[in-house]
């Protein structure tokens, strides 16, 4: 998301599979009906993100959906990095 966007509700189940990643489906909002796997590879001292899915609305212009979708991604990992960190750390 972006500064100044206004807030959507939505809802969404979430099946996390540390360290692999997390699939998430969503089930109310704008990208009702979207599914997708976001899973993290090491890559040195980084973390690779791999996000694939099928992304889906019935409220936004086929055009829209994708770049909608990215907007909420590096919120999420943002969230994720202190998880991956802390088992980073237990190897």
């Amino acid at each position: 998301m972006e500064l100044g966007d206004p807030w959507v509700r939505g809802r969404n189940r979430i099946a996390r599979y540390p360290p692999l990643g997390m699939a998430t489906e969503v089930l109310e909002g704008p990208l009702a009906g979207s599914k997708g796997m976001t899973y993290y590879t090491p890559e040195g001292n980084r973390t690779g993100v791999t996000v694939v899915g099928e992304f889906a609305s019935s409220s936004l212009p086929p055009d829209q959906i994708e770049a909608t979708a990215r907007r909420g991604m590096p919120e999420a990992f943002d969230e994720d990095a202190p998880a991956i960190r802390a088992f980073a750390a237990k190897k």
